[in-house]
């Protein structure tokens, strides 16, 4: 696994526990990065940082895409794999957006259902062409 996956994986965690122990998700990253490399800590740390930051904004954009579902009835998966990429849109335009949307399908893939997938890469490819970054 590379790292910047790993790192996103990280700050996928550390969203979804902010989401079910209301903790800083950077707290909750800092529990899970012992032992790994640096670079993987900084870019985790880094995007969790900004989602958590941001995430009124962040939850406007996804709520301003969804089609026939309430934001508040969503996976707390998807929630956070969904906020988590929305960040990279948004904060690290060094981030292919193609980039971003697969790693998030991914992510839905491992963490999610199997539906998950279509729905994360439905979401963040309507924010994308919004954002006019697609």
């Amino acid at each position: 696994m590379g790292s910047r996956r790993r790192a996103r994986e990280l700050a996928f965690k550390g969203l979804y526990g902010y989401a079910l122990r209301e903790e800083e998700p950077e707290k909750i990253v800092l529990e899970l990065v012992r032992g790994e490399p640096q670079d993987v800590v900084d870019f985790a740390l880094s995007l969790v940082k900004k989602a958590y930051e941001n995430i009124r904004l962040i939850d406007e954009k996804i709520k301003n895409v969804l089609e026939n579902w309430d934001f508040e009835r969503l996976a707390e998966t998807d929630r956070a794999i969904l906020r988590l990429a929305v960040s990279e849109f948004l904060f690290f335009p060094e981030i292919p957006p193609k980039v971003t949307i697969d790693e998030a399908i991914e992510l839905s893939k491992q963490y999610s259902t199997h539906d998950s997938s279509r729905f994360v890469n439905g979401v963040l490819d309507r924010i994308a062409k919004l954002e006019g970054l697609l």
